[in-house]
């Protein structure tokens, strides 16, 4: 239960217009991304996993359109020029980072080429925290050094993730804030009424798609490796977090073969 998401630093100025944000979801093409990527992970459209909110109004953002995105950068003031938009004499150039991944970098590789073509001037840095003096959290996360992060969020088996979008949240790596989806969020979480809970994050997932302070990518896969021989985790089960993979372990086995038995 992890999902990958392109996270907007909402308080970079070329990144503090919704318009723009709304622009480059638009521009984003994730059931292409996910093609390209390992074992084709599921998709992941909102700020929790599919199917932990249930209700009939729970949104969905729009389909990806070039040409409603470049639409709207445009009527946000941003001109094409040659092949960069520019406002104000000022270009649309977004710094886009993650850290070294397999999955991460092509993610970042084709948004930006998908970002590109509708005139964002996109600087892509990967970061390899095991060659650096900092580690990412103190290089990247915690200074927010970055216009979009690509990284990937724990989400666990609740869908409460005040902690990622609440604008008091240890991890709002968005910079994230709206009374709306604040008020949702608080009021969630002291709910045990499942009716209830869901109304409160299908309120906050309306907001958060109308803000779009990320984009949902996927949802993480784990390639799990064994021999014939050995009886471990079934191929339809699923994890909410790694160590979940050792929770059979008592049926573990090695190998089979009959024994005596004694009557």
């Amino acid at each position: 239960n992890n999902g990958v998401y392109a996270i907007f630093n909402t308080t970079q100025p070329n990144l503090k217009s919704t318009s723009v944000r709304s622009a480059l979801q638009l521009a984003s093409d994730t059931k292409k991304l996910r093609s390209q990527l390992y074992g084709e992970p599921k998709e992941l459209t909102l700020p929790f996993i599919d199917g932990q909110v249930t209700s009939e109004n729970l949104p969905r953002p729009a389909a990806a359109d070039t040409n409603k995105a470049a639409e709207l950068l445009q009527a946000d003031g941003w001109i094409l020029d040659g092949n960069i938009r520019k406002k104000e004499g000022q270009s649309l150039k977004i710094r886009m980072v993650t850290r070294k991944n397999i999955e991460f970098e092509k993610s970042l590789e084709t948004l930006a080429g998908q970002w590109r073509k509708i005139g964002v001037e996109v600087e892509a840095e990967v970061i390899d925290p095991s060659t650096s003096n900092q580690s990412f959290a103190q290089q990247v996360l915690q200074p927010r050094n970055y216009d979009v992060l690509i990284d990937e969020l724990s989400i666990g088996a609740d869908p409460d993730v005040f902690a990622y979008w609440h604008s008091r949240g240890l991890l709002n790596f968005a910079n994230y804030s709206n009374a709306t989806s604040d008020d949702a969020l608080a009021s969630a979480r002291v709910r045990s009424e499942k009716d209830l809970r869901n109304v409160k994050y299908v309120a906050f997932a309306k907001q958060w798609l109308a803000d779009v302070p990320a984009i949902g990518l996927y949802q993480s896969n784990i390639s799990y490796v064994h021999s014939k021989m050995t009886r471990t985790i079934g191929q339809d089960q699923r994890l909410i977090s790694l160590i979940d993979r050792y929770s059979n372990i008592r049926f573990w086995t090695a190998e089979q073969r009959q024994v005596y038995k004694t009557p």
